[in-house]
């Protein structure tokens, strides 16, 4: 959109309450501990985090995202977004990770636990 058509829209959002433009956070001196505390790592160890998303070749085997859903038969169901989880790693498994010597692509056998 060009300014010319986004101004009078600006002009009626910025004429809004601040209480209907903006909306209303929680108190965070009320904020509680999680019931369930994220662990900590193992001494020496440390906590990484993971991403994986649903990929697919294209007709030209070009890797693109592919279009997964959860909760299939939720009516409102979205397609699948980027995913994290964490790991931990104890000492002996992420330094098994650091090369001795390190040059450029240089291969290393990670532990089938990892």
């Amino acid at each position: 959109m060009r300014e010319a058509d986004l101004a009078p829209l600006l002009a009626t959002f910025h004429a809004l309450p601040q209480h209907e433009r903006q909306p209303t956070l929680p108190d965070t001196a009320e904020a509680k501990a999680p019931k369930r505390p994220v662990p900590l790592p193992p001494k020496g160890g440390l906590i990484g985090r993971g991403y994986c998303t649903y990929m697919k070749a294209n007709t030209d085997a070009q890797p693109r995202r592919a279009k997964q859903f959860y909760y299939k038969e939720n009516p409102d169901a979205w397609a699948a977004e980027t995913q994290s989880d964490m790991f931990r790693l104890t000492e002996p498994e992420w330094r098994s990770l650091i090369p001795n010597e390190s040059q450029f692509d240089t291969e290393i056998d990670v532990s089938e636990a990892i």
